[in-house]
């Protein structure tokens, strides 16, 4: 882990409500380096609304097919999908989600 990525994780145990933004520095110096693993593991330890926001939801996908998991990808999809229909948050955003979620598990 770079000193880079460890700032970036002392200054969000100090500062936990700008963690979405300091978790989406970490993951592009991870990316940066070529470590997809790492990239993954921060998208995938946010909480709540901002683990399931579009745009984390797709570059998860993105990451796990990206390793070959597409079962991953699956799976985050069908919480993502799960999530919205427990909260029922609207968003303009979410008819795409749905179209994408279908159209990923019809190419099975």
């Amino acid at each position: 882990m770079t000193e880079a990525v460890r700032t970036l994780e002392e200054y969000s145990k100090k500062y936990p409500a700008k963690q979405l933004y300091i978790r989406l520095a970490a993951v592009q110096l991870h990316l940066n380096q070529g470590d997809i693993p790492a990239a993954v593991s921060a998208l995938e330890g946010l909480s709540g609304e901002d683990k399931f926001r579009p745009g984390i939801v797709s570059a998860l996908v993105s990451l796990y097919l990206a390793s070959q998991s597409r079962d991953r990808a699956s799976k985050i999809l069908e919480q993502t999908v799960d999530w919205y229909r427990k909260t029922k948050v609207n968003s303009s955003d979410l008819t795409t989600l749905w179209r994408q979620a279908a159209d990923f598990h019809l190419r099975g």
